[in-house]
Parts: structure tokens; C-alpha cells; sequence
């Protein structure tokens, strides 16, 4: 009996990580609601970000240099730092189960780990959540309003976040937004 090694299944270990990855990807909720930055080999384990103020332009008088004026804005950036981490997922495949399984095998596994990871990518974003410094809203348990979204919004306006919005809720803290935008749109209301 022949034992299989890395280079015997070197052939399954990418579509596994394919269909992971794909799965992953589709799978995740908040990943979409992040920026995702490429860190350069060998470069450390913390990551540094910029964060850049809010600046205001001013109106200029044809013929008078800007210098000197309050159009002449320093920036001074501060930096958000971001700890890299590893985190994995392996099984054992046997020649055994890959060769009598009616089911295929690779795909399955693949689509198991990229719901892992999906998974793990939307707990680790979620427990970030405690780290904002600004809540707009009702509080725990209670519905959400329409003007909260609009507050929210106008929060994140008025503190240079970059836009578009984008927003995940627990069905019950939203139900009121659907209930009064279907109250808005529809029924005999509108006729």
C-alpha cells in the first residue's frame, strides 16, 4: 500500500483552495464592507494605515498666490495600525474516501473550509464593532428608524469616511425600516 504524500496530491490541494476561496468570498458577509489592503512580503506583522483629515478648499482672487492664504493646508495624517494574524483549516483526505466516495470529495472540502472561513473573516469583523467611538441609533433590542440611517449616514459624512454606506442588520432591528418603506410604496395609499 502506497502512502499518499504532498506530491501524490498536489493536484487536489488547488482546487480545494479554489473552491474555498470562491466559497469564501460569496459566503462572507462583512468582507464586502471593509477595505482590504496588500501587505508586502517581509514587511512586518503590524500594518500601518493612514488616516487623513478633513481639509476645505477656499476661493481664490485671480492673480494672488494661494501661499500663505488659508487655501495653504498642512497634512498631517495619523495612522490606524492593524495586526496581522494567521489562521487555517486542515483535514485529512484519505486515497480511501477520495477514491470510493460517491459525492466529489475536493469540491465539498472546499466549499466546507471557504464556509469556515467565511465564518471566521465575519466574527473577527463583528468583534470589531466595540472599537467604534460614535453609536447612532436606538440601542440594543430596539428597531431601527429611518432617521437613524440618515444620522448615521450624516455621522459618517461629516467625518470624511469614505462613502458608499452599506449596512448589516439583525432582521429584527430593521424590520421597522422595511415595514414603513412598504407602508410608503405600496397599497391603497398611493392609488
Amino acid at each position: 500500500m502506497a502512502n499518499s504524500t504532498t506530491t501524490s496530491l498536489a493536484s487536489l490541494i488547488s482546487p480545494i483552495v479554489q473552491e474555498a476561496l470562491f466559497t469564501a468570498s460569496e459566503r462572507s458577509i462583512m468582507r464586502g464592507l471593509v477595505r482590504e489592503y496588500t501587505v508586502a512580503n517581509n514587511t512586518g506583522k503590524i500594518a500601518q494605515v493612514p488616516v487623513y483629515p478633513v481639509v476645505s478648499a477656499e476661493d481664490l482672487t485671480e492673480g494672488t498666490d494661494m501661499s500663505g492664504t488659508s487655501a495653504d493646508q498642512t497634512i498631517t495624517t495619523t495612522t490606524k495600525n492593524i495586526t496581522l494574524k494567521e489562521v487555517g483549516i486542515m483535514t485529512n483526505l484519505t486515497d480511501f474516501i477520495r477514491d470510493t466516495s460517491e459525492q466529489n470529495v475536493i469540491s465539498h472540502l472546499g466549499r466546507l473550509f471557504g464556509e469556515a472561513i467565511a465564518k471566521k473573516i465575519d466574527t473577527d469583523l463583528v468583534g470589531l464593532f466595540t472599537g467604534f467611538s460614535t453609536e447612532k441609533g436606538p440601542g440594543a433590542g430596539a428597531e431601527l428608524t429611518i432617521q437613524d440611517l440618515f444620522e448615521a449616514a450624516a455621522e459618517l459624512r461629516t467625518n470624511n469616511a469614505p462613502g458608499q454606506y452599506y449596512g448589516v442588520f439583525h432582521p429584527k432591528q430593521i424590520f421597522n425600516v422595511k415595514k414603513a418603506l412598504t407602508n410608503t410604496f405600496s397599497g391603497a395609499n398611493n392609488l
